[in-house]
This record gives structure tokens, sequence and C-alpha cells, in this order.
């Protein structure tokens, strides 16, 4: 005789079985579903060769964010290139002291306005891998190129080996 299964017990198994796995995802996967994070851009003129998607967004060397996008933007009539990189940060990587009532995102046009610029700087030698350093640069003018953009721009600068 074959048993007929119930329904109720292959349901229950079924509903187990997601919650399980949306679980593991939110567990193994440090919960990034819900960080909120702050979307930048900076532009560059010259060859990124070497920074990928994923890389590393360092401010004195403490990671506070990663690169989230890159593309190419050419004007044919004027016959120029530059190559916007999208970055991503993450608020809770770092705080402002010494002042009441502002946040991280606040602070940032305050920051660029006081000298904060992007460079690329090689990660390792070995591998040709480059990372995003954020520091601040009061030196090294501000120019921003990318107009009308939804994103608050990080003013870039060339490192030695680029100039």
């Amino acid at each position: 005789m074959i048993k007929e299964t119930k329904k109720s017990v292959i349901g229950g198994f079924v509903v187990g079985a997601l919650v399980l796995g949306i679980t593991g995802i939110l567990v193994f996967g440090s919960g990034d579903f819900f960080k909120k994070t702050t979307p930048y851009v900076l532009l560059f003129e010259d060859s990124i060769k070497g920074l990928s998607i994923g890389a590393p967004v360092l401010f004195k060397g403490v990671q506070i964010g990663m690169v989230t996008d890159i593309f190419l933007e050419a004007d044919m009539g004027k016959m120029t290139t530059q190559i916007p990189v999208l970055i991503e940060t993450d608020p809770s990587r770092w705080k402002i002291v010494g002042t009441k009532n502002i946040q991280v995102d606040e602070g940032m046009e305050t920051a660029i306005e006081k000298g904060l610029r992007a460079n690329l700087e090689p990660q390792s030698l070995v591998t040709g891998k480059y990372v995003i350093q954020l520091d601040f640069r009061p030196d090294e003018p501000a120019v921003f190129r990318a107009g009308d953009s939804e994103y608050l721009e990080i003013p870039t600068f060339q490192t030695g080996l680029s100039k």
C-alpha cells in the first residue's frame, strides 16, 4: 500500500527551508543588505588600469568603502574622455568629533571644501591592483568635472606616477 503524504508536512518543509535559506544569507552575508551607504562619484581623465569594482576606498589607510561601478564617458566632438568611478562609503566606519549635530554625510561637503581629495594608489606592486585613497590635500585644487551629477563629487588629483 502507498501511504498518502500530507500536504501540510510538505508545506512545513518548504517554509522551513526558505527560513533557513534567508537566515543563512543574512548571517553569512554579514547583513550588508540593511547597511546604509553613501554614494559619491570620482572622475579620472587618465588610465585607471588596475582599479576594479570591489576595490577598497581608504581614508588614511582605513577602509571606509568600496568601488561600486566604473564606466567610460567619451565626447567624440571634443575627442575627450573621462572615467566616472562610483564609490560607496559606510558612515558607520568613521565619525566626526568636535562638532555637534553634524552627520558624516553632511560633513563630506565641508571636508571637500577643506581639501578632501581622492587619488589612485597601488595596493600591490606584484598584482598591479589599485585602491582609492582619500586624504586631505588642501594644496591640490578642487577640479569638479561631473556637472549635474546625482552624486556628490569628490575631486581627484594625479599622483607622481600619473603626472
